[in-house]
């Protein structure tokens, strides 16, 4: 792995993948687009990024099965899933069984997908500081739950 990028992003709908390059650019980050998975595992092999954005529904590998050959490569690249099509259940599944750290449903804006690519980097650092602090990495996130009189 030569080149250190910020984001690729994987996306079947070349207007998701342009909307991402052009507002993650602005913000001065570097970004490559895959159009589908096996794309987007080359790329991986060439290059170190710090976050993946995954569109959920695609040809081929879909976002999970896609999540599923990171965690097989053990590839840590946290990643956040999109999907055009939002529900609670795919946005749990998303976030509980298959390792993403974040969800963002389409169409989103440009201040929701800063704020999601924000966050998650930084979750992404915080991984990365119990890698070297050598604390095991779980699959799954802890959450804390709110108090019952919340």
């Amino acid at each position: 792995m030569s080149l250190l990028r910020d984001i690729l992003v994987i996306d079947d709908e070349p207007t998701i993948t342009q909307a991402v390059v052009k507002i993650c650019s602005a913000e001065g980050m570097t970004i490559a687009a895959a159009d589908h998975a096996s794309e987007a595992l080359r790329c991986l092999e060439e290059s170190k990024f710090r976050l993946v954005l995954c569109d959920i529904m695609m040809h081929g590998l879909d976002g999970f099965q896609f999540l599923e050959e990171l965690a097989r490569r053990g590839i840590q690249t946290p990643v956040v899933m999109m999907t055009g099509y939002s529900t609670v259940e795919i946005a749990v599944k998303s976030l509980s069984s298959t390792g993403a750290v974040d969800y963002i449903p389409k169409p989103f804006t440009a201040d929701e997908l800063l704020t999601v690519i924000r966050r998650s980097l930084r979750c992404g650092m915080l991984l990365d500081k119990d890698d070297l602090a050598g604390l095991p990495r779980n699959k799954s996130m802890s959450y804390v739950s709110c108090p019952a009189n919340y």
